[in-house]
């Protein structure tokens, strides 16, 4: 018996049906492997959550009618009327906000 030829009783092979063997890439096993994840698809849906917050956020803004820089002028209003605590607090919450790079923050708005 050679190896090219086939054995004695086996169908033929146009008669036999053909399986393919189904090859998975390693994004399909990637996804495969996510997808029965809760935490991955919790984390998921909180990326797409927020990227699309940021796609949508010059829109929203402009149709209630704040400029690009309104917001930090509400959060310093409120600071100065309440003062104490809550003037510290959104003190350093602006200069968390205000250490990003200037940059990315320039791209929404365009007089930078």
């Amino acid at each position: 018996m050679s190896l090219t030829a086939p054995a004695q009783g086996s169908p033929d092979a146009a008669t036999r049906p053909a399986h393919a063997i189904q090859g998975r890439g390693p994004w399909r096993l990637a996804w495969e492997r996510l997808r029965r994840d809760p935490a991955a698809i919790a984390s998921a849906t909180a990326i797409l959550l927020l990227a699309a917050m940021a796609v949508t956020a010059p829109a929203i803004a402009h149709a209630v009618g704040h400029g690009p820089d309104d917001q930090y002028h509400d959060i310093g209003l409120a600071a100065g009327y309440f003062g104490g605590v809550v003037d510290l607090v959104l003190a350093r919450f602006m200069d968390v906000v205000l250490s990003f790079p200037y940059l990315p923050r320039c791209s929404s708005s365009p007089p930078c």
